[in-house]
């Protein structure tokens, strides 16, 4: 497989975990777990098939599709939470999707310092 349909992969099987999290039962959290091992897979194959290439649409397209999935998958947690009678269940994935840009956000500004001018 190409590294282009690895990075299709990856969020299709994102989207997927999140439903079977939605549902809110151990066995959604079961499925939704093998997927979410599915989806690290794909994302490990996808970056040692784009070893040694240096696209930068291919790039942007895997990082943009990969926070998609992950917006995805925390929203599945939370309704299933929220369906299990989680009161706060939203609350954490929102205090996760918040972690998420502050740690996105300081390696962007340690990569940008990083780097040469």
């Amino acid at each position: 497989m190409t590294s282009a349909v690895l990075t299709r992969i990856a969020p299709v099987a994102a989207v997927l975990a999140a439903v079977w999290f939605s549902a809110g039962d151990t066995r959604g959290a079961l499925a939704g777990s093998a997927l979410l091992g599915a989806v690290l897979l794909a994302e490990r194959m996808r970056a040692a098939a784009a070893a040694g290439r240096r696209d930068a649409l291919e790039e942007w397209l895997a990082v943009v599709l990969g926070r998609l999935g992950e917006y995805a998958v925390y929203a599945g947690l939370a309704v299933g939470g929220a369906l299990a009678g989680e009161a706060d269940a939203w609350a954490w994935a929102a205090g996760a999707l918040i972690a998420l840009a502050l740690r996105d956000s300081v390696l962007e500004g340690e990569a940008r310092r990083a780097a040469p001018v």
